[in-house]
């Protein structure tokens, strides 16, 4: 049996008189008062011992198994009273939240963190130094992740923090059933606050990005619209007639093509310049209107 972890398995089956030697003397004399029998090297004097515990041993085993753990309580209040003070943590948990905080300024949004719970049975030495956080390589900077905190002080110590990092903010959702082919409205969309760091499919920020665009797959409402679920409403089809534009300064040049992709306002596609038959890249501008860069 290991004396020093006072988490032992209690079996009032092998627990004789013949004493723990690591309890104080006050607290062996009342363990052997309550009769209990404990299996473990070391004796007592057999004058204290065989004595006073010959009535009680035939006690039930449930109730020489609660003696035991009590004396087991004893024996962690011991351990734990002469270990020294403890690092809190309290303290632990803030150091790691402190960190995030003070290194957030490359964030969109200012982040809230919530610092997971250590292990109840972790008991590090009181630090004689200021702890100090620091990022793990290769941490991510949002979601779930962890942050180190270590101690350099005369105990020196080191553990990894859990932490949830989340950045607030609005995206836009559909407030009814939208299904492919739907042109979207202003009365179709809001905003509402979400946890950006989940969207990892991605999301609109602004009501603008989606009135009039051209719905592509079915959105249910309540759902968050992403970017790939919408489209620009198709203003010019493939193989319509088109007036390319090109402009420099003062200077507004026409002429005819043929559109030789589909698109929206904003879009880029593929046009034929009919006059000579080169094939450009032109951004549409409105219905079967695009625009070439000089």
């Amino acid at each position: 049996m290991d004396r020093a972890n006072p988490a032992y398995k209690l079996d009032p089956d092998r627990y004789q008189s013949s004493d723990v030697r690591f309890l104080t003397k006050e607290k062996t004399a009342d363990v052997i008062r309550f009769g209990f029998r404990r299996h473990c090297t070391g004796s007592l004097p057999k004058t204290e011992s065989r004595g006073k515990l010959s009535s009680l041993e035939q006690a039930p085993a449930s109730s020489r198994l609660l003696i035991l753990a009590l004396a087991a309580g004893l024996l962690a209040g011991t351990a734990a009273g002469g270990s020294g003070e403890l690092q809190s943590h309290a303290s632990i948990r803030s150091t790691a939240r402190d960190f995030v905080l003070a290194n957030a300024s490359d964030l969109q949004f200012p982040p809230t963190v919530t610092v997971g719970r250590l292990d109840s049975r972790l008991q590090l030495a009181q630090c004689s130094e200021k702890l100090k956080a620091f990022a793990p390589p290769g941490r991510k900077t949002t979601g779930r992740t962890t942050i180190g905190v270590r101690c350099t002080g005369r105990k020196p110590w080191s553990l990894y923090v859990p932490v949830t990092i989340s950045i607030m903010g609005k995206a836009v959702v559909a407030t009814r059933d939208l299904v492919r082919g739907d042109f979207i409205t202003a009365a179709d969309v809001r905003l509402e606050q979400q946890d950006l760091t989940r969207l990892h499919s991605g999301y609109l920020g602004t009501l603008d990005l989606a009135v009039g665009k051209r719905v592509k797959r079915t959105i249910r409402q309540g759902g968050i619209i992403k970017p790939t679920q919408i489209a620009a409403p198709t203003m010019i089809k493939k193989g319509a007639e088109v007036t390319i534009t090109a402009k420099s300064n003062s200077i507004l040049v026409k002429t005819k093509g043929k559109a030789l992709s589909s698109g929206g306002p904003g879009e880029r596609i593929r046009v034929r310049n009919l006059r000579s038959n080169k094939v450009l890249e032109a951004t549409v501008v409105r219905a079967g209107v695009v625009q070439v860069d000089l």
